[in-house]
């Protein structure tokens, strides 16, 4: 299945492919456990380089959580684009050492 064919409208709009969509972290929802323990959503990151995150959040006194998604962390209006977003994004958290 191509990007374009995965538009779905909510988080993705007819002028967006996934890839687009996916860089944008606002659509996922918040995990309020991981918010209740004072970490706080920073953005989707690819696994393979999210630990540059970790290294510069790191590097300015965080502490860095990755956390894998789950198609039930976007809001239905999302469609299919979470299970593409799924495989290939981890989101990042940090809070405060």
């Amino acid at each position: 299945m191509l990007p374009e064919q995965l538009v779905s409208g909510g988080c993705c709009d007819s002028t967006t492919t996934t890839t687009d969509a996916a860089a944008d972290s606002s659509a996922i929802l918040v995990d309020p456990a991981l918010t209740a323990d004072g970490w706080v959503k920073r953005y989707l990151a690819d696994p393979a380089r999210a630990h540059e995150a970790r290294e510069l959040y790191s590097s300015m006194g965080y502490e860095v959580y990755e956390q894998k998604l789950d198609p039930a962390d976007f809001p239905l209006s999302c469609g299919e684009c979470p299970s593409e977003v799924c495989r290939a994004y981890v989101m990042i958290y940090t809070r405060r050492r």
